[in-house]
């Protein structure tokens, strides 16, 4: 997982890499853990810098940044945002008619059709395939289906509906993170984070081969779609062919999506967006409740935490406490990894406590290898933490069950403490 360093006198504001130190809206103090709403937009940032800002020759994504956006074959970019969904754009899975400009219709392609094989990766360079998963549905927004059934679409004919999910017959397990779909508009002058696999010049090329990039850009209108400023404009940004179907990140908040990557002027002046606001009663149809973002929650953005997933049922995750590999540091200096998870409508309806346990591995003498210490914030903004339990170095808490996001800190007793764990989140089994 991404490191995030935080020492005691650190500056608060952008670490090395271009990222808001603090961006998750936390802060350590010791062993207290402060959160501010995402509502307030202090959400993890991915605050890119300006004079490289541009998909085209432009931002390379660094290792942790941006996993939910996914590479598809054979061509376009979408992001994951359910156990089994990928949001992308409705041009993509479509059939055309190969004409100039192409026109396409409600049938979708053979490569996105029912039983199709789904290779998708969010390897940042597109080296390897993460996963290949059997596609179960793929479906069209109802206003890209009108459209196209009665007119066909070209150019600049539907791109304010130009937004589909696909549905697999199985779970996405390979370790690419989950977005969430935000359904609060945008609004003009705000700036936003365009992501994409697509080419980096403006006559098509892949001089270093195809790459996940970043953007950040500002909405100079939002009335059918979400449009943004382009190239010689204020960002200098745009989409170019691959992109679509990308996602668009409200700023502030990397791993909310409030556009869906569609269309790009021919002299990428602007580029334009599929608004999430304007599909939400049909999103909320197709996707689970767990793909939303819930206004007043405190969602962790997956630059620094790892999704486990969501209950009912049992989470597990295997992970090693060290310098190299942990996500941030205490300002008393001890490793921390983060993850979150989420507690459905279900979870709740079964009444049962949801149990967190965190377990340090035993060394080949038979000691564990570390003290671990646990700490959670609680969708209702509860902050139990725990050391010791049951006469162990291990930790774990015993909580009423909440709709809503889980976070979950997993650290040391002492600074300096590094270690193989196991982190269990079950609502079935008491321990």
């Amino acid at each position: 997982m991404r490191s995030l360093e935080l020492g005691p006198d650190q500056d608060p504001s952008l670490d090395s890499q271009g990222l808001s130190a603090y961006s998750c809206g936390m802060t350590f103090t010791g062993r207290v853990l402060l959160l501010v709403p995402v509502i307030g937009l202090a959400a993890c940032a991915v605050a890119k810098d300006p004079s490289k800002a541009t998909l085209i020759g432009g931002d390379v994504a660094s290792p942790g940044e941006g996993d939910s956006a996914v590479y598809l074959r054979p061509g376009c970019t979408g992001a994951v945002v359910g156990p089994r969904h990928i949001l992308t754009a409705a041009h993509c899975v479509t059939v055309d008619d190969g004409g100039t400009p192409r026109v396409f219709g409600t049938e979708v392609s053979a490569e996105y059709a029912p039983g199709a094989l789904l290779s998708f990766t969010n390897d940042k360079t597109v080296s390897s395939w993460t996963d290949r998963r059997v596609i179960s549905q793929t479906i069209l927004s109802p206003g890209w289906i009108d459209q196209c059934a009665r007119i066909g679409c070209s150019g600049y004919d539907a791109q304010e509906d130009d937004i589909a999910v696909i549905v697999l017959t199985s779970e996405i397990t390979s370790g690419v993170e989950r977005a969430l779909v935000d359904p609060t508009p945008v609004e003009v002058g705000d700036t936003v984070i365009q992501a994409g696999y697509g080419c980096e010049t403006v006559d098509g090329s892949y001089p270093e081969g195809r790459r996940l990039k970043f953007a950040q850009t500002v909405v100079v209108e939002n009335d059918s779609f979400i449009k943004t400023a382009g190239l010689g404009s204020q960002s200098d940004s745009a989409y170019c062919a691959g992109d679509s179907g990308g996602p668009l990140y409200r700023d502030g908040a990397s791993n909310f999506i409030v556009g869906v990557h569609a269309i790009f002027a021919p002299d990428r002046r602007w580029s334009g967006d599929a608004a999430i606001a304007r599909h939400e009663d049909w999103l909320r149809s197709v996707l689970p409740e767990s793909s939303f973002v819930v206004p007043g929650d405190f969602i962790p953005s997956p630059i620094a935490f790892y999704d486990l997933g969501s209950l009912p049922g049992t989470l597990a995750y295997e992970g090693r406490l060290d310098d190299e590999t942990a996500d941030w540091q205490l300002a008393s200096s001890e490793y921390v990894d983060g993850y979150f998870f989420y507690c459905d409508e279900d979870c709740v309806a079964a009444g049962e406590d949801v149990a967190i346990y965190l377990q340090a591995a035993v060394d080949e003498e038979g000691e564990k290898e570390f003290d671990t210490y646990l700490m959670v914030v609680t969708p209702s903004g509860g902050a139990p933490q725990s050391d010791d339990y049951g006469g162990t170095t291990d930790s774990a808490l015993q909580l009423a069950p909440e709709l809503g996001y889980y976070i979950v800190s997993v650290t040391s007793y002492s600074a300096g403490m590094e270690g193989r764990y196991e982190l269990i989140v079950s609502n079935q089994v008491s321990r």
